[in-house]
C-alpha cells in the first residue's frame, strides 16, 4: 500500500523519466521499492540485484502483491568489478554491505558478478546504484555499459560510506563524468531538470542521491510529457 514517496525527488524522477520500453537496472535493491515503482507504474522491465536473502523474501512478496512477476527479474547476487564470491553482512538491516575487515563480524558468503556480465539488452537503460559505499567497484565492472549510448541516466547514492573502502566521493563523481554524464537536480512538481554547477559540487559534495544524465534531451522530454500519477491516494495528490 502506497501512501506517498519517501524519496520524493528520486522516486518521482523514476516515474517521470522511464518509458515502458526501457529497462530499469536496480543494483542494491534491498526490498525493491525502486524496481516495483518502475515496473508497476512505468510498466518497464526491471532487473534487480540483491545479495541479502532476508530482504529478497520481502522483495518477492511485494512483486507478487503488485502483479509484476513477469517483468521484474530478481538476481540473488552482489555486483562489483569481478565475478566470484564475496562476504556480505547480514545484521545491518537496510544498510547491509560488502563486509569490511576488522569492522564487520556477521556475514554470509555470496556470489558477485559485474554489470557488464549480467546486463545484455538492446533497450534504453536507467540505472540505480545503492550499495553502501561499494559504488566504485560497481562502476569499474560496468565499463561497457557506461560507454554505451543505451545508458541514459544513473541514480546513485553517495553517502560517505565509500571511505570505508578507501574511495573519496570526488573519485566516484569524476569516474561518472568521464563517460559524458552530467549531474542534475530534479524538481518533480515543475518537471524540470537543473544542471549542477561542477565547481560548486566539487566543494560541496553532500551525502545524498545524485542523478547523472547522458542524454538530457530525451530524459527532459520524458519528464515533461509523462502523464501525471496519483502518489497519495488519501489526498489524490498528482505529480
Amino acid at each position: 500500500y502506497y501512501t506517498g514517496l519517501y524519496e520524493f525527488e528520486i522516486l518521482s524522477f523514476i516515474i517521470h523519466s522511464i518509458k515502458q520500453d526501457y529497462l530499469f537496472v536496480d543494483v542494491g535493491a534491498n526490498l525493491g521499492s525502486h524496481s516495483i515503482l518502475a515496473s508497476s507504474v512505468a510498466r518497464c522491465n526491471s532487473i534487480a540485484f540483491e545479495p541479502n536473502k532476508e530482504a529478497l523474501k520481502k522483495f518477492y512478496r511485494q512483486v507478487q502483491i503488485n502483479n509484476i512477476e513477469k517483468i521484474v527479474q530478481i538476481k540473488n547476487i552482489a555486483i562489483g568489478n569481478k565475478k566470484g564470491e564475496i562476504l556480505f553482512t547480514n545484521n545491518r538491516d537496510a544498510l547491509n554491505r560488502v563486509a569490511i575487515e576488522n569492522k564487520d563480524n556477521s556475514y554470509d558468503k555470496v556470489q558477485i558478478s559485474t554489470l557488464d556480465l549480467e546486463i545484455e539488452s538492446n533497450k534504453k537503460i536507467v540505472l540505480k546504484i545503492d550499495v553502501e559505499g561499494f559504488e566504485m567497484d560497481v562502476l569499474k565492472g560496468a565499463t561497457n555499459l557506461l560507454s554505451s549510448d543505451k545508458l541514459l541516466a544513473i541514480i546513485v547514492e553517495i553517502n560517505g560510506f565509500n571511505r570505508n573502502y578507501g574511495i573519496h566521493e570526488k573519485d566516484i563523481h569524476n569516474l561518472i563524468l568521464s563517460y559524458n554524464f552530467h549531474p542534475y537536480y530534479y524538481k518533480p512538481l515543475e518537471r524540470k531538470l537543473i544542471k549542477m554547477n561542477l565547481e560548486f559540487l566539487k566543494k560541496n559534495y553532500q551525502p545524498k542521491d545524485y542523478i547523472y544524465i547522458k542524454n538530457i534531451e530525451e530524459i527532459s522530454y520524458n519528464c515533461a510529457k509523462t502523464q501525471k500519477r496519483i502518489v497519495h491516494t488519501a489526498k489524490g495528490f498528482l505529480i
